[in-house]
Order: C-alpha cells, then sequence, then structure tokens
C-alpha cells in the first residue's frame, strides 16, 4: 500500500527544538508532517548541520485498519540523489 505520487518530502533540521536538539521535521509543501524518529535524527543531524542537504523519499504509508495512519516509512537521500 503506498501513494507514489506524493514523490518527495523537504527535511528540515531545528536544532533549537526544546524537545530534541537533533530534531529534523518532515515536511510537504508547506504543511509538517511529523518527525523523523530520534534515533534516526541523532544520526543525521550531524550530517545536516554539516551542509548535507537531505531529502525524504516516500516508501509507504504505515496503517493499521482504514481509519488509523501511524506514520511514514521514508528513504532518507541526498539532495540531487534518484530524483
Amino acid at each position: 500500500m503506498g501513494l507514489p505520487d506524493i514523490g518527495y518530502f523537504n527535511l528540515v533540521r531545528e536544532p533549537n527544538n526544546h524537545h530534541d536538539p537533533n530534531a529534523v521535521g518532515v515536511w510537504f509543501l508547506t504543511d509538517r508532517l511529523g518527525y523523523l524518529q530520534r534515533p534516526v535524527a541523532e544520526k543525521l543531524a550531524p550530517v545536516m548541520d554539516s551542509g548535507t542537504q537531505l531529502t525524504a523519499r516516500f516508501v509507504c504509508r504505515n496503517q493499521f485498519g482504514p481509519d488509523s495512519i501511524v506514520g511514514l516509512t521514508v528513504e532518507i537521500i541526498e539532495d540531487g540523489q534518484g530524483k
């Protein structure tokens, strides 16, 4: 199951996030959909802070039942790779 027409999401570092200094927001157009999981953000934050631009490619929607979307699975790629 998935929505392949979604394509790519923007990843935005939020170093001033008071809940997690490694926070990386996942954005689609002007809407923040959520955040990368903490263990993933912890690894990617230094990469992004060094100037590397990363993008998230939609893989699938994680869902249990018709009305319970619990997240997305994305592939993290360097900007310009695979687009």
